[in-house]
């Protein structure tokens, strides 16, 4: 059948093979696709080695992911993670629904590994790296694990379990039909499109510190090309002496100016989306505010690496490496005063404060250090001998 949910099925197959084939059988006839390597519909790139290939589906191909986990860890790659380790970590970076099982006789000894994990274990697992990716699974509190004796538990689970995430997808294109979401609403992803399709207790605030968080995470590149002294295109060059001396008098209004506009956005732009008391959130105007905020902090961004690696006259170091440190002060300061928001809309949501008036702490750049440069550099302009 064309278009059904493809389910992956991740697990070794010398050791489970008929788990996998009852697996297999119960996922068809719930209307699923089910995904098992050893079957012949399982899609396969013959260019990519058996890993890799398996990877490619997971990420390609799978919607949800069933991993289950018995005594033996399996074929691994060059680093020493097994194949299962992989796909499961594929399919938790890609974001699908995950649901993993654990052979009952490898967790009741799994405590006992952990007291002496230099024992013989062979009984029971092949390898003690079985017990480390387990209580990886277990202790991360990633992913919910599920114990399991036979293909029947695992069966009776995701009878279970599906159901609720069918429910969950209902729940959404039923609020999507009733209120038709708009185009900026559509943008959302991961955390922050699940608390405004689940709408817990303190949603409002708690969409809005996983917005802030998603750009803040979304410019971690950006801020290690700043370390770096790295951008894209070529380096940008002003070899004019006055040209550069307008340039760098021109910095640090821009600076001011764009503190200016994410003191705006943060401080009334974000509470007007929350609007009055009693009012519906607006979420439209949240997500503008946050885009924006992140647009103009990737400009700052952009403006401390424009200043670090743009090629200026000879004698005007000293100046641009000023103008980088105030633009990296002003960066500083959003960055931590937008993390500060972040935190404070988390306790807001988690009803462990009410408080929902914040300012923002931006610090008056010292520019006097800069204003002697400029001085002396137009005297020697004025006599060049």
């Amino acid at each position: 059948m064309a278009d059904r949910p493809c389910v992956f099925v991740s697990s070794t197959f010398y050791d489970l093979r008929h788990l996998r084939a009852d697996l297999r059988d119960c996922i068809d006839q719930l209307g699923f696709e089910p995904l098992l390597s050893e079957f012949p519909s399982f899609p396969v790139d013959p260019d990519l080695h058996t890993i890799e290939a398996c990877k490619k589906v997971v990420a390609e191909k799978a919607d949800i992911l069933v991993l289950v986990v018995g005594g033996r860890y399996g074929s691994v790659d060059h680093d020493g993670r097994s194949v299962t380790n992989l796909e499961y970590l594929e399919a938790k970076a890609k974001g699908i629904p995950t649901y993993v099982f654990v052979d009952k006789a490898v967790k009741a000894i799994l405590p006992v590994w952990k007291q002496n994990p230099d024992g013989d274990f062979r009984q029971v697992v092949d390898t003690p790296k079985l017990f480390e990716f387990v209580d990886a699974l277990f202790s991360s509190g990633e992913t919910w694990v599920f114990p399991f004796e036979s293909a029947a538990d695992i069966k009776t689970t995701l009878l279970h379990q599906w159901p609720q995430l069918i429910k969950d997808c209902l729940l959404l294109r039923r609020r999507f039909k009733s209120t038709g979401p708009s185009p900026v609403v559509t943008r959302l992803q991961g955390s922050s499109l699940r608390l405004f399709i689940e709408r817990p207790n303190g949603w409002e605030a708690l969409l809005l510190a996983s917005l802030l968080d998603d750009e803040l995470r979304a410019t971690e590149d950006l801020r290690r090309d700043l370390t770096y002294d790295l951008s894209e295109g070529p380096i940008p060059v002003t070899l004019e002496a006055q040209g550069a001396i307008g340039w760098v008098r021109a910095q640090p209004a821009m600076a001011v100016r764009l503190a200016a506009e994410v003191r705006t956005l943060l401080e009334r732009a974000i509470m007007d989306g929350f609007g009055p008391p009693g009012t519906p959130t607006n979420v439209d105007a949240l997500v503008y505010a946050v885009t924006r905020w992140g647009a103009l902090y990737r400009f700052a961004i952009s403006q401390a690496i424009d200043c670090r690696r743009r090629l200026l006259p000879d004698g005007f170091e000293r100046v641009a490496a000023i103008m980088g440190r105030i633009w990296t002060q002003v960066i500083d300061d959003i960055y931590c005063g937008t993390a500060e928001m972040r935190d404070l809309f988390t306790r807001v949501g988690q009803g462990l404060t009410n408080k929902l008036e914040y300012t923002l702490t931006l610090r008056s750049p010292d520019l006097s250090d800069l204003e002697t440069e400029l001085g002396r550099l137009r005297e020697i302009l004025d006599d060049p001998t």
